[in-house]
């Protein structure tokens, strides 16, 4: 099993092709590259998706607040995406508004904003 990212990627494909993805975390803390494996269909989205049904809450009404590439997906099931000031620019381009940063409190800012 190769250790790269790169190489890995291509090795699920190579191997698996269709039944996992590969999303690399972006985390500037972080002196290695490194992703998170998932199944196919086992993201944040389908969850928010799954849960969202299950208690009867609309598309419309869900909010979903992220900073990384693996939270595109969760924004493609809400009502509502807000990505984090600190956040890629295409995780920010996926989002419909963009709150503070981190260390700014954008997560409070989010919901005080959209939710209180």
């Amino acid at each position: 099993m190769p250790r790269d990212l790169d190489a890995v990627q291509d090795w699920l494909a190579a191997h698996h092709p269709g039944r996992f993805s590969l999303t690399e975390v972006d985390n500037p803390d972080y002196t290695e590259r490194w992703g998170i494996l998932l199944a196919v269909g086992a993201d944040k989205g389908s969850a928010l998706e799954a849960i969202g049904s299950r208690l009867g809450v609309p598309r419309e009404e869900r909010l979903a607040i992220g900073d990384d590439l693996v939270d595109q997906a969760m924004f493609a099931h809400a009502g509502l995406a807000v990505a984090m000031g600190n956040a890629r620019e295409v995780v920010r381009a996926a989002a419909d508004h963009v709150a503070p940063s981190h260390d700014e409190e954008g997560v409070a800012w989010a919901v005080e904003r959209y939710v209180v």
